[in-house]
């Protein structure tokens, strides 16, 4: 059975966030409620990595991040005895379950590495040692292009990832609005009906973009949930498709924001 991979952010590669995007606490940019650690954390966690690492990141790890000061000491943060691939991206990326889905089942050469230029380097398990430790060579390789350099010299050109993997860096006002669309749109499903995908859900994803920049969590507006649909059983006996469309139409936005926000699984 393959390892899980290992996701690295790196710290280094992250432009000062621009002072009209909302930051965390730590500096991060917030995308939809989250930072953008935050979300890579809970999104690596859910498509199946072993482990999220923020490289010299210092002040901005969190409490589910390792944070490795360098690559010389990435080897002891590993989680068993065989090394698993790598999956190397910017702090500034925007973590989505499609493209970490398809990027964990992505084979490559086992002595070689994949990359999207300045977004994503790709290391299979059997090449990551030698990886890590041309990375922690001399002056460490902290930023993307540093890290796309010190491979190329010592594997080569890269192999290319599929197309159709194409994540997003967020460094700009204009970059957060374009996050937000990718995300709702991922809230979109293919079994909608014709009111729903042109009616209810149009509006659900407008009011749940709208509660990501609140202080309201899911889990309160799921209590909000329960408690309109209880209230409506006495009247279910009165028109019962009515009140299953008001019952489904209320709850779209809710469950809208739970999965844009990303921060319960599931």
């Amino acid at each position: 059975m393959p390892e899980a991979p290992i996701l690295i952010l790196l710290a280094a590669s992250v432009a000062a966030p621009d002072a009209k995007i909302a930051q965390a606490p730590n500096g991060d940019p917030v995308v939809m409620g989250l930072s953008l650690i935050q979300r890579a954390v809970l999104t690596a966690r859910r498509t199946g990595y072993a482990q999220v690492v923020l490289l010299g990141g210092k002040g901005r790890a969190l409490a589910e991040v390792a944070a490795i000061s360098d690559w010389r000491r990435l080897s002891s943060s590993f989680p068993s005895s065989r090394t698993a691939p790598l999956i190397i991206a910017p702090a500034a990326i925007l973590a989505e379950t499609d493209w970490l889905e398809r990027l964990a089942s992505t084979r490559i050469e086992p002595a070689g590495w994949a990359a999207i230029p300045e977004r994503i380097v790709m290391l299979p398990g059997a090449s990551a040692p030698d990886a890590v430790e041309a990375l922690g060579e001399d002056c460490d390789a902290q930023d993307l292009a540093a890290v796309e350099s010190r491979l190329a010299g010592r594997f080569g050109a890269p192999a290319r990832i599929p197309s159709e993997i194409d994540p997003m860096i967020v460094e700009t006002p204009a970059d957060v609005r374009v996050a937000e669309r990718r995300l709702l749109r991922t809230l979109v499903k293919d079994t909608d009906g014709f009111m729903a995908r042109h009616v209810e859900r149009p509006v659900s994803l407008q009011i749940s973009r709208r509660l990501a920049q609140t202080a309201i969590t899911p889990n309160q507006m799921s209590l909000i949930l329960s408690w309109s649909e209880f209230a409506a059983v006495p009247f279910s006996s009165l028109s019962a498709h009515p009140c299953k469309r008001s019952a489904r139409s209320c709850s779209l936005p809710i469950r809208s924001w739970t999965g844009a926000t990303a921060s319960s699984p599931g």
